[in-house]
């Protein structure tokens, strides 16, 4: 069982958990409807999602932080993120000034970063939580970069 990071908020957890039982969902529709008609696609969604809700949770999530020397209203960190990044979804944010998103990747969309724009007195603190398998080729960490750089 991964170690727990104190700067991962439970609701950002719950929902990446959520992305990936969604996507085990997915995968268990297609292969349970191909060899079982209705009832194995049925069985396959459930399956799937418990699967992919059972490796989720077993898979640290990596949190990337970057500072940007600037301070934005939530509004205009939100339209200057999603001119730069088109895909990009707004979240339900803890207040306080908190802006967040999630950057859907890849082709599909199915990995799926969270991006917290946190004020701070120093400027702006882009960070960014994302579930990244052994093979990683960083994508939370690109993802908070590009964000900086949208900022």
């Amino acid at each position: 069982m991964p170690s727990h990071d104190d700067r991962v908020p439970p609701e950002v957890e719950s929902f990446l958990i959520g992305v990936l039982a969604d996507a085990g969902e997915l995968g268990g529709t297609i292969g349970g409807g191909i060899g079982g008609g209705a009832a194995g696609g049925a069985g396959g969604r459930r399956g799937g999602a418990k699967g992919g809700s059972w490796a989720a949770s077993r898979m640290k999530t990596r949190v990337e932080d970057r500072a940007v020397p600037r301070s934005y209203a939530p509004a205009d960190a939100f339209n200057r993120v999603a001119s730069a990044l088109p895909a990009v979804k707004p979240l339900p944010a803890p207040g306080g000034g908190v802006v967040r998103v999630v950057v859907p990747l890849g082709r599909t969309g199915l990995q799926q970063i969270v991006v917290d724009l946190l004020p701070s007195g120093a400027g702006t603190t882009v960070r960014a939580y994302g579930k990244e398998g052994l093979l990683s080729r960083r994508p939370t960490a690109r993802t908070a970069d590009q964000v900086a750089a949208a900022l």
